[in-house]
């Protein structure tokens, strides 16, 4: 079948990355010239280094999820998670964080900044044959939609007028890198709204969230 190749990300180990980085680099680059990027596997694990993640064209962090496994009961897992969280913003990678299996800590991952995860509470391994379905009738928890709608709100206006015309910009922008197996694919109707910034006032009007 005819694949897009910037619809490839492959992962790479944080630790074996760095085994020689000189070579991981060149062989990234060149994999790059085709379109396919990277995400780096297991971060936090291996010898983290400003210097390794400057170097490194990897647009993505993956959290390894021992930081994550403990986060609602260790401080210590918090603080690295922010700090994570925070260095790929810094370096403008995305992140995504590893092995979520509960509501709660995924709303404390949307309150950190991270809006990707992947976790048993999400879906656990199935058959190819059934991952079609599954990504069509999937939606996203009720309590998290609220949560990122509620960080839409604290989104830099830029060259917008309204946090409605920015929110609505950044939708637009979702659909058009993930198509109808988006993230948030239950906002898209927005999209095609005859007033679609009305109908993103009505919604960012919600109610306050408990800790936000």
């Amino acid at each position: 079948p005819k694949v897009n190749s910037n619809d490839f990300k492959l992962e790479i180990l944080e630790t074996s990355a760095l085994e020689d980085i000189t070579q991981v680099v060149q062989v990234m680059e060149d994999c790059s010239q085709f379109g396919i990027s990277f995400s780096l596997d297991d971060f936090g694990t291996g010898y983290s280094s400003l210097t390794y993640l400057k170097r490194l064209p990897a647009s993505e962090l993956k959290i390894d999820k021992s930081f994550v496994r403990d986060m609602l009961h260790d401080t210590d897992d918090l603080i690295i998670l922010n700090g994570i969280i925070n260095l790929a913003n810094t370096f403008q990678r995305d992140v995504i964080a590893e092995g979520v299996e509960s509501i709660e800590q995924g709303l404390i991952l949307l309150r950190m900044g991270c809006e990707v995860a992947q976790g048993y509470v999400i879906a656990k391994p199935m058959p190819m044959d059934e991952i079609v379905k599954w990504v069509k009738e999937f939606k996203v928890n009720k309590k998290w939609t609220a949560r990122i709608m509620y960080n839409y709100k604290s989104i830099h206006l830029g060259n917008y007028f309204t946090y409605a015309e920015a929110v609505l910009a950044r939708i637009k922008k979702e659909q058009e890198l993930f198509g109808e197996y988006g993230p948030n694919k239950d906002l898209y109707y927005i999209i095609n709204h005859p007033s679609p910034i009305e109908e993103l006032n009505k919604i960012l009007e919600i109610p306050s969230i408990e800790g936000a």
